[in-house]
């Protein structure tokens, strides 16, 4: 009797510590969008031929650690890696630091789409609803485009980099209660990406970027 009363008290622990965890979870929606800048199209000629090229973009939310949390949006090219060249083209210098965080949390939700049009672009936000455990977190972005080389970061062999992915970031906070602060985020840019995409280590400044800072005006973000 006494053991079945001990085996019945612990599944009863063990159930309301599962119905605390799921409790402490808390509703976020959160949509992200931006203005483009003067330099989100630029053309690049491939001996007589224009192509007009628009970034490469990642949103996602982490905690306060640095903790891949979740995906926002994805451009699809860099999703599904289909970059111009063939199967076996790959380019971690996209996105490093959204591909590293993404691989090392194992993650499957990413949530991806065409980079939208110059003149489309101010109109679109992706969204997503978000179950988060009260605490600090940061939305994140990161932006680039290919054959963007100026004085500081110059054309190398086999290099279509140019200018590194530019990071954006803005923090808000999950209360207890389930409520949101703030509700409206604009991100602001804090480093940039390794060039290479050696690695996903975020290098805490702007210093030699020059048209990379001019790919889009604004990142913004609501939640609730």
């Amino acid at each position: 009797m006494n053991k079945l009363m001990t085996m019945c008290t612990a599944i009863l622990f063990i159930v309301t510590l599962h119905g605390t965890a799921e409790e402490e979870l808390k509703k976020v929606d959160l949509s992200i969008g931006i203005n483009p800048g003067q330099e989100y199209t630029h053309t690049k000629w491939f001996v007589v031929i224009p192509m007009n090229l628009t970034p490469q973009m990642a949103f996602w939310v982490e905690d306060s650690r640095g903790r891949f949390v979740s995906s926002l949006f994805i451009t699809e090219k860099a999703a599904e890696s289909s970059w111009k060249g063939g199967d076996d083209v790959t380019r971690p210098e996209a996105l490093p630091v959204y591909f590293h965080r993404y691989e090392s949390a194992k993650s499957i939700d990413t949530l991806s789409g065409a980079t939208p049009k110059q003149k489309d672009a101010k109109s679109r936000e992706w969204s997503r609803t978000l179950h988060l455990k009260p605490g600090e977190y940061r939305v994140m972005g990161e932006v680039n485009s290919s054959f963007d080389y100026n004085a500081a970061f110059q054309k190398q062999e086999g290099n279509v980099n140019g200018q590194p992915s530019l990071i954006y970031a803005a923090e808000f906070e999950v209360a207890p209660s389930g409520s949101v602060w703030p509700t409206s985020l604009t991100l602001q840019p804090i480093g940039h990406g390794d060039s290479q995409g050696k690695n996903g280590d975020i290098v805490y400044t702007t210093k030699g970027l020059t048209t990379a800072l001019e790919l889009v005006d604004k990142v913004h973000a609501s939640l609730k």
